[in-house]
């Protein structure tokens, strides 16, 4: 079934396909899919449209283009895109011939709050039960070793996101988790500033002002962009089976015992980060990795710079100096907390 209601130049209501089924080439798997939408949908202006194509048209006629009408531009580039309240599949599944299915229960992502530009004020997005059978893992013969030798006989995945933004201020901040059953949980986040209207258009004139061929004034680009800041990061594992089954895997492979594969690991890791030249980093990482293979609970990543990180401050890092970096950022490893 096709469903479209609501349609009209300012918006969409709702379209959708439902029931779908599909059949690949020759036989070789059948699908389906229990519902695809789209719904909430605004479109841009008509007026940034004209906008940007009069842009167009003066830039190739090598027009002058005023002060006002660039700033006019610049605002319709970055109203030009549609806002989407909702778009998520539902009850998806694929078969290759004589295998189980492959299967997703859903994937939605919905958005809500003031928008700049393309981002929304929130975002939430949510993957529900991605069932990956062990018929289809194995296809590739080295992947079906890998998979065999950790034990596992198909994988589970659940994911969710979320994201903010702050208008008013430009705080965003985004958050991951990505679940693997019997495996782990892998989780992201990080947090930004200085993402407002404001800035984004002082930083996108220069660009936009250059002529056809000419290069932009990269130094009123990076004076704008300055304001953007980094504020923190954070990469975390948390283990559920996965980091067991695997040092027995690997340990078995090379035909050592579990305590000396962990054991030459962080000998190994500790040469490769003496590189960065931060003894007292290394030392707290190397003790940290050690800490997790050898009771794996968890292991965390995370950059927490005293002050926020501005774009000057990135741009001018030494990479001949990484220790030096490694403060700046305030990055630390950490395990089992």
């Amino acid at each position: 079934n096709f469903i479209l209601d609501g349609l009209s130049p300012e918006g969409l209501k709702r379209v959708a396909v439902e029931g779908f089924t599909f059949v690949a080439p020759q036989g070789a798997g059948s699908g389906g899919l229990k519902r695809f939408e789209i719904s909430k949908v605004e479109f841009p202006a008509a007026g940034n449209v004209l906008t940007l194509v009069n842009f167009a048209k003066a830039q190739e006629a090598k027009t002058q283009i005023s002060a006002p009408m660039m700033q006019d531009v610049v605002r319709a580039f970055i109203g030009i895109y549609p806002k989407i309240g909702k778009i998520g599949f539902e009850g998806f599944s694929f078969a290759m011939q004589g295998m189980e299915p492959l299967t997703l229960e859903s994937l939605t992502t919905t958005a809500s709050g003031q928008y700049l530009g393309p981002i929304p004020g929130k975002t939430d997005t949510e993957l529900k039960a991605l069932k990956i059978p062990g018929g289809l893992l194995r296809l590739d013969p080295q992947m079906a070793q890998i998979i065999d030798g950790l034990g596992y006989q198909g994988l589970e995945i659940n994911a969710v996101d979320g994201a903010t933004l702050e208008p008013t201020s430009g705080a965003f901040s985004e958050s991951l988790a990505l679940m693997v059953k019997d495996a782990g949980t892998l989780r992201f986040g990080f947090n930004l500033n200085g993402l407002t209207q404001q800035r984004i258009e002082a930083t996108a004139t220069p660009l936009f002002a250059a002529r056809s061929g000419a290069q932009p004034d990269i130094g009123k680009v990076m004076a704008a962009a300055d304001g953007f800041t980094f504020n923190g990061a954070i990469l975390r594992f948390e283990d559920a089976s996965l980091t067991k089954r695997a040092i027995a895997l690997i340990a078995k492979m090379q035909g050592v015992d579990q305590q000396t594969l962990i054991a030459n690991a962080t000998a190994l890791m500790q040469l490769g980060l003496a590189e960065l030249k931060h003894p007292g980093f290394t030392a707290k990482a190397v003790a940290a990795v050690s800490a997790f293979l050898a009771n794996p609970k968890s292991i965390t990543i995370a950059l927490k710079p005293a002050q926020p990180v501005g774009v000057a401050q990135m741009v001018s890092i030494n990479p001949g100096a990484p220790n030096q970096t490694i403060d700046l950022f305030g990055v630390t490893v950490s395990a089992n907390d």
